[in-house]
């Protein structure tokens, strides 16, 4: 028995979007392009190491707040990239079969037993795609959309705010698994390089502007540095005057002894 010891994660992406969906507090706070960006390259990660997993969904996906990063798991079903359909002969079509992995994410060629490489994990991320950036509140609805999406037929509300997103998914959910990009290939999409450009842009703002601060900070401490110098030099002069005191106290006790004797 092959035991494989994985790192604690929070929770998984289900939890999320069904918090989501009935507008619960979210489980974690971050961005749907960074949630898929971090999906993305593990998948990219384990398909250069020849490995398709062949049951991506949200359940086997999960958020570890220690890094803050999405992690891929469960990896019962992953295979070898050479698959054939004599691998998978016999298995019924469930809902749920213990080979083919989960429908709606399974693609088309698993569920027709046919030859398939690591593109079926691609249809399975077009899938989780669309979950990520439609709000789908009920199973119903999340049918009717994964169906339309299946046709060819965008929902109006993901082409309006994600125009570029949505060209992305019509391409990974493609019936043909030759015509779907692969991991690195989509890495690569204009969406993915203008949201790294934005957090660079982001981050070169943020830097100016702690540069700025610190800039402030720095004439602040000048500033402090100066009085703490002035007040020095008041001190002084005030121990000189308390020293001038004591003379002159001195100078009384002796006159009065003086008249005492």
């Amino acid at each position: 028995m092959l035991c494989i010891q994985m790192e604690y994660c929070d929770c998984d992406l289900r939890l999320w979007l069904d918090c989501r969906a009935v507008g619960q507090e979210l489980p974690f706070q971050k961005d749907v392009i960074d949630i898929f960006k971090d999906i993305l390259n593990g998948v990219a990660h384990i398909h250069s190491k020849s490995i398709i997993h062949r049951d991506l969904k949200p359940q086997n996906i999960f958020f570890s707040k220690k890094s803050n990063s999405m992690k891929i798991g469960d990896f019962g079903l992953a295979t070898l990239a050479e698959c054939s359909s004599e691998e998978i002969s016999g298995v019924s079509r469930t809902k749920y079969s213990a080979n083919l992995g989960t429908a709606p994410y399974a693609a088309p060629e698993q569920l027709k037993r046919s030859r398939y490489n690591s593109k079926v994990d691609i249809y399975s991320l077009g899938i989780i795609l669309i979950e990520l950036l439609l709000v789908l509140k009920t199973k119903m609805e999340h049918q009717r959309v994964i169906e339309e999406v299946l046709k060819g037929e965008i929902p109006s509300e993901m082409s309006k705010k994600w125009p570029g997103l949505s060209e992305l998914v019509q391409n990974m959910v493609q019936t043909k698994p030759e015509r779907r990009m692969c991991a690195t290939e989509i890495l690569e999409h204009s969406v993915f390089l203008e949201q790294k450009g934005k957090k660079d842009r982001q981050l070169k703002d943020t830097l100016i502007k702690k540069d700025e601060e610190i800039e402030q900070l720095k004439v602040k401490v000048e500033e402090k540095a100066e009085e703490i110098e002035q007040l020095k030099v008041k001190v002084e002069e005030k121990a000189e005057e308390i020293e001038q005191l004591k003379v002159k106290v001195e100078e009384k006790a002796e006159e009065i002894d003086q008249l005492k004797a």
